[in-house]
């Protein structure tokens, strides 16, 4: 348990600094809506959120672009690692 707890925290000690801010934590392809009635982001709908926290927001990105439970063309994912980045 030591162990464990130790590796972890050397890992989330490198976010330290880093963009923090409001982070779903279960930010993924089933618990996002489309909303096609609506206009502009307000087609977007998110199921889900009891979970969220702050947090450094590359979290959400991971979890979106990286699922392991669907698959997605690297393209896609590519794409959405880089609209995150710029």
């Amino acid at each position: 348990r030591t162990g464990f707890t130790k590796e972890w925290n050397a890992a989330l000690d490198r976010l330290e600094g880093r963009e923090y801010t409001l982070m779903l934590r279960d930010f993924h392809s089933p618990n996002i809506i489309w909303r096609g009635n609506r206009s502009g982001h307000d087609r977007l709908g998110i199921v889900d959120v009891q979970d969220a926290l702050i947090g450094p927001s590359a979290y959400d990105l991971a979890s979106l672009a990286m699922d392991a439970r669907v698959t997605i063309s690297p393209e896609i994912e590519r794409r959405t690692l880089d609209a995150y980045i710029a």
